[in-house]
């Protein structure tokens, strides 16, 4: 079973793959896999097993050579811009990003600020495996530089004095950032879970749970809400009457703007296969085109990379713009949403009318292994429910590559069959699969 998933490595601490020592032999992995004296930054989220992980990493990193630049608690997207900023070789973020806060890992960045190839992640997993590490003196140094994201944030928005958001930080690592950043824009925000314990990140909060956002956007008469994650790589938005926003209503406004500009790159972007065919559809009216990709957003931004195109993301609310940051920015995302709204003079609710919605059935089933599903008696079902929905829907079903689940996508025209059809694969994967 490979180590790396689809955002890194993730589990609990404490346990394989998130021990002490074994966190620290991948930093030695990592290391040898770069050049001598190689630069890597180092940050975590605000987790509490984040500082102990955070120093077996730095530790293996430094048997083996790295320079380390220790940056404390900060968002994947400000440790990607700094990484580039500094000309870093490397750069790792001790995150799970969504996940409950029992849990952890190790998100893995290129000095650029992409996520890490998985070519390379392999070649990190064989170093690890083989234990040829790299014997050279490391050294370190705390380094702290979120002043220059705060500043590249407020460069790159402007117009935006005055607007009221809520914005609900997840209790994560945008807890600091997200206010300096919209409080040097002259933004009148209601911050709410911005007051991280240790514990109590994406803890009924953030993008995961946005409930909270929304009854504060409806309480406060606000213009939006936003709720980022617990590492601020991606967010959701609700308009001003509580009503929430995809990734993809997300992208289908950015795309129509920048193409109503005529700044598109490729009058396309790149989108998962989870995301509806409703903006496909209205991306289309306006000359638009939708690249497809596997999910997850290292896809996105290779297919982005690929395609030489600039706009990509997913449902969950990864926006990948990559003229800005080679990785999905929530806080980013959301500013530009917030740029096209004050520019046009429109609400989002009218903003996001421009994006068909089709139905779409979603559910996680938890499974206690992960078979090739060619090979199982679900595939059968499968099969059975792309014939019954036909030209006017279809099924998508995968594992997710961080968590012990499967996850059921079902879309068509009808709620009730689409539901029925959901609830049928559901069982199945179940019985089959799921935990005894």
């Amino acid at each position: 079973m490979s180590l790396f998933g689809t955002d890194g490595i993730r589990g609990k601490p404490g346990k394989s793959p998130l021990t002490d020592g074994e966190v620290r032999l991948t930093g030695r992995s990592y290391a040898s896999f770069l050049k001598p004296a190689a630069k890597v930054l180092v940050c975590t989220d605000t987790r509490s097993s984040g500082i102990r992980l955070r120093l077996a990493l730095c530790q293996g990193l430094m048997e083996s050579g790295t320079q380390v630049f220790d940056m404390g608690v900060l968002t994947t997207p400000a440790a990607a811009f700094l990484a580039s900023k500094l000309a870093a070789d490397g750069c790792i973020v001790v995150s799970a990003s969504h996940n409950p806060a029992a849990e952890n890992g190790l998100k893995f960045l290129t000095g650029k600020g992409a996520k890490l190839p998985e070519k390379h992640e392999a070649r990190v997993e064989s170093l690890l495996a083989s234990g040829r590490f790299r014997k050279l003196p490391g050294s370190i140094r705390r380094v702290r530089m979120v002043d220059e994201y705060v500043d590249y944030l407020s460069r790159r928005f402007t117009g935006l004095n005055g607007t009221r958001p809520v914005v609900d930080c997840a209790n994560g690592s945008s807890s600091s950032i997200a206010p300096a950043v919209l409080s040097r824009l002259g933004i009148k925000a209601r911050f709410i879970n911005n007051r991280p314990d240790g514990r109590n990140i994406n803890l009924n909060c953030g993008s995961e749970h946005p409930e909270a956002m929304r009854r504060q956007v409806m309480k406060e008469k606000a213009e939006l809400g936003i709720a980022l994650d617990g590492d601020a790589d991606r967010a959701l938005l609700c308009d001003e009457k509580g009503g929430l926003l995809s990734g993809d209503q997300l992208i289908g406004i950015i795309a129509i703007y920048l193409k109503g500009k005529g700044v598109l790159a490729g009058n396309a972007v790149v989108v998962t296969h989870y995301s509806s065919f409703g903006l496909e559809r209205s991306l289309s009216e306006h000359g638009i085109k939708v690249f497809r990709t596997d999910v997850g957003d290292r896809n996105v931004a290779d297919e982005l990379r690929k395609r030489r195109l600039e706009l990509g993301g997913e449902q969950s609310g990864h926006i990948i713009m990559a003229t800005f940051l080679p990785t999905g920015d929530g806080l980013a995302a959301a500013l530009k949403i917030m740029q096209i709204m004050a520019e046009k003079g429109l609400k989002l609710s009218q903003l996001a009318s421009q994006i068909k919605k089709t139905r779409q059935a979603m559910l996680n089933v938890p499974v206690s292994r992960k078979p090739t599903l060619e090979k199982t008696e679900l595939a059968g079902e499968i099969r059975k429910a792309s014939a019954e929905l036909g030209t006017t829907g279809r099924v998508f079903v995968r594992y997710s590559g961080t968590q012990d689940l499967i996850r059921i996508m079902v879309e068509g025209e009808s709620e009730k069959q689409i539901n029925r059809i959901a609830q049928i694969l559901a069982a199945q994967a179940s019985r089959e699969l799921g935990k005894a």
